[in-house]
């Protein structure tokens, strides 16, 4: 297996704040690997170094096993052969759409430059558009523009920072389906920043999850969603209900006010927490010898629903539902858990 980016070891800081600390991790090549975290983590201070716009404090960062910064090296950002493609897209507003294309290309003027333009305008639907203004484009086109931009000089690696985070609701995802599109069909290389755990899981072949400056787990989406190594991923990617539990003698079980629970990974006998997803929730009608509940809000998203349940025990919990109909608020329900669940030390 070939990686087209490696970055090993590197922290960075800020005067005496620590941004990244000792940050390892690879992208394959021609895979799109999500760097998600939450805003303030370092993501787009990472994203900087490994685009030479930034010098780290320490730690190498190598493109297709080529060392850009080390201690001892470091590559300015136009000889790294990265293309990047930023939240607002930053095109040249005095530019037409073909000049802003072309502006990256070694001879911006020539045939050669033309067709490539051309070339990469077809890439992204926007064949004919090199005459225009990025003033006269939808902010949806615009981002395209900024991704043929990006894709124009053939670049070993493009990096995304959150570019679809100015977008409507109802635009971001079908430009984003469509940027997904064309860059697998490029076969690119990308490294995609976001704060959007949805996003993340449903785009990249790998996420690398940044927390508190460092990576805590890099993997395939669902082994990011159902093996998440620390309880901080288990909360922050996905919903997650974080429950008490005393681990049995077997290791394999766990007792808690939701009844026994199966475990997905053996974890040492005594108190530990346990989370569960609210796709793993089943609603019934009560029963005597059953967990129970009442239902303290419902929210209805047309494919699926999300019910809030206070527990006789005083818990609350959130529940998904495929139901056509939602029970309604102050309704009780019974309560239990299917499939194994994540459980971590006390």
């Amino acid at each position: 297996m070939t990686y087209a980016l490696q970055v090993r070891n590197v922290s960075h800081s800020f005067g005496d704040r620590e941004v990244l600390r000792d940050v390892s991790f690879q992208a394959k090549t021609g895979s799109i690997t999500a760097l998600l975290g939450p805003s303030g983590e370092g993501k787009t201070t990472l994203l900087r170094i490994i685009a030479g716009f930034e010098r780290p404090r320490q730690g190498v960062v190598s493109v297709n096993d080529r060392v850009v910064s080390s201690p001892d090296t470091f590559v300015p950002p136009q000889h790294r052969g990265i293309g990047i493609v930023t939240q607002e897209g930053a095109l040249f507003p005095h530019l037409t759409v073909g000049q802003n294309i072309a502006f990256g290309l070694a001879d911006r003027r020539s045939a050669n430059s033309r067709r490539r333009v051309a070339e990469v305008l077809d890439m992204v639907d926007l064949a004919g558009t090199e005459s225009h203004h990025p003033s006269e484009l939808s902010g949806g086109m615009q981002q395209r523009v900024a991704l043929a931009r990006a894709l124009a000089p053939e670049p070993e690696l493009v990096l995304l920072d959150e570019p679809f985070s100015a977008l409507d609701a109802s635009l971001r995802e079908s430009v984003r389906d469509h940027v997904v599109s064309v860059l697998r069909q490029a076969g690119e290389t990308v490294l995609w920043v976001t704060h959007d755990q949805d996003e993340a899981l449903s785009t990249a072949d790998d996420v690398a999850v940044l927390l508190k400056g460092t990576i805590d787990q890099v993997g395939p989406p669902l082994d990011i969603y159902k093996h998440p190594t620390s309880l901080a991923i288990a909360t922050f990617v996905g919903d997650a209900v974080v429950c008490d539990v005393v681990v049995a003698a077997n290791e394999t079980e766990a007792d808690s006010a939701l009844g026994i629970l199966k475990l997905v990974n053996p974890i040492r006998a005594g108190h530990a927490r346990a989370i569960i997803r609210p796709e793993q929730f089943d609603v019934s009608e009560v029963s005597q010898d059953g967990c129970h509940g009442v239902v303290t809000q419902s929210r209805y998203f047309g494919h699926d629903g999300l019910i809030s349940v206070r527990m006789a025990t005083g818990e609350d919990i959130t529940v998904r539902l495929h139901a056509r109909r939602l029970p309604d608020v102050g309704a009780s329900v019974g309560i239990s858990v299917h499939g194994p669940c994540t459980a971590f030390t006390a």
